[in-house]
């Protein structure tokens, strides 16, 4: 019973019967498994570590429990003992083609990216290469910022596996981080050609006149793109992009603020990976963040400088925390919410009596906001200024300045810094 409703998809029932197995008897191996991939199936990534332990205890030549854990290590940033637990696997079943794609994967995440980016290449070449090894190949080449390369494991993944959605989709999301609009609406369609019900690409599409645009984009959009963009994304926008958000807030903070002294509570709003927190941490007495990109909160985690970190929207999180902040910042942000009005009046009910609102807010020719050509929103300035002050707020400061670059177009920005009326 237990092993069938794994397979049906109920892992809490599984994990029910597994344990009342295992109260029976404590060392009966395939109830074990079964907690494991159930705990795993619910999110409770220690429990299931914990519990393939237990496995392997009982079955060290099981193959199958040292590449869940390595998958459990790859998934909780443990990437050099990802590396250790699927080479255990392949001392067991050499050669196994899923086993070495998370190897390659893994690697690549510790740091050794020829040795990725080999392994993968060779797999690749493999008459039972998984799909997945073109799309980690493509991860890796991205990664180590060869996005010509980056393309064309992924164009080689698609040739074998023309019928995958997936695919289409994660050479949709690179032809977006390198500015290939058209390129990427391609990818799109064929993504929804083979996936009819696709949020993010019928979004996008939508964005380039192939339906009708939304106010807000879905969640699944922006989370998708920036959970695959987060390991080469501040490289790819300090190096490309000229990107310089982060410091256009902590100026615009500076100059109304003045001198930090480390006496404020400060929310980082779409935090990313931390550049803007670390960029207000001279104002901070303690800094919590938010991004709906899981990996981008993982990669913001590494700096050390959060007090919580939390993967969800920005709308999810200041409706239900119980916080009061001196200073909200928001980098880069409302160019991937749309309307920005709920996330203003949002943001005035969580702030202290005097806080402060610091945005950017990427201009366009609109006479309110729309759909820029970049797949981000724009705003007029004059609108901004109207939304602020229908939520709730006072300018205290505004400014215009040049964020980015797609390729030799400069990005003009609004900075604001906003005080909350009471």
């Amino acid at each position: 019973m237990a092993r069938l409703a794994l397979r049906l998809g109920r892992a809490g029932v599984a994990r029910d019967f597994a344990d009342r197995i295992l109260a029976q008897d404590a060392d009966h191996r395939e109830a074990v498994q079964i907690s494991a991939a159930a705990c795993r199936s619910l999110g409770d990534l220690g429990q299931a570590d914990q519990m393939y332990d237990r496995l392997l205890a009982l079955d060290p030549a099981n193959a199958s429990a040292w590449n869940e854990k390595g998958n459990i290590a790859l998934a909780t940033d443990r990437h050099q003992g990802a590396v250790d637990c699927f080479r255990r696997a392949l001392d067991l079943i050499p050669d196994h083609p899923m086993i070495t794609c998370n190897l390659g994967l893994a690697l690549g995440h510790a740091g050794s990216h020829e040795d990725a980016s080999r392994l993968l290449e060779e797999l690749t070449r493999r008459s039972d290469a998984p799909a997945e090894a073109f799309d980690h190949l493509s991860a890796i080449m991205a990664l180590r910022g060869n996005m010509p390369r980056a393309e064309t494991a992924q164009m080689a993944g698609i040739d074998c596996f023309p019928n995958r959605s997936r695919g289409h989709l994660l050479l949709a999301r690179l032809r977006s981080t390198t500015g290939d609009r058209e390129g990427a609406a391609e990818a799109f369609r064929q993504c929804l050609k083979l996936d009819p019900d696709n949020r993010e690409a019928a979004f996008v599409l939508s964005t380039m006149g192939e339906g009708e645009t939304p106010e807000s984009p879905p969640d699944e959009f922006y989370a998708g793109l920036f959970d695959y963009y987060a390991d080469f994304f501040e490289w790819h926008l300090k190096e490309k992009l000229g990107y310089c958000g982060h410091d256009l807030i902590r100026a615009s903070v500076e100059g109304s603020l003045g001198p930090g002294r480390g006496d404020l509570e400060i929310l980082d709003v779409g935090c990313g990976t931390g550049l803007c927190g670390e960029a207000v941490q001279p104002w901070a007495r303690a800094i919590d963040g938010m991004d709906f990109a899981p990996k981008m909160i993982r990669q913001a985690t590494r700096r050390g400088i959060y007090r919580q970190l939390e993967a969800c929207s920005a709308l999810d999180f200041l409706k239900v925390t119980q916080r009061r902040y001196d200073l909200v910042v928001a980098a880069d942000v409302f160019g991937y919410i749309g309307n920005p009005l709920p996330l203003m009046m949002a943001v005035w009910s969580c702030l202290k009596t005097g806080g402060h609102f610091c945005f950017t807010a990427e201009l366009g020719n609109v006479e309110r906001f729309g759909m820029g050509d970049h797949i981000r929103y724009v705003f007029h300035p004059d609108f901004l200024t109207a939304a602020a002050g229908e939520a709730g707020f006072t300018i205290l400061s505004r400014d215009q300045a040049v964020m980015r670059h797609d390729g030799d177009e400069p990005i003009r920005v609004e900075v604001l810094l906003l005080a909350a009326r009471d």
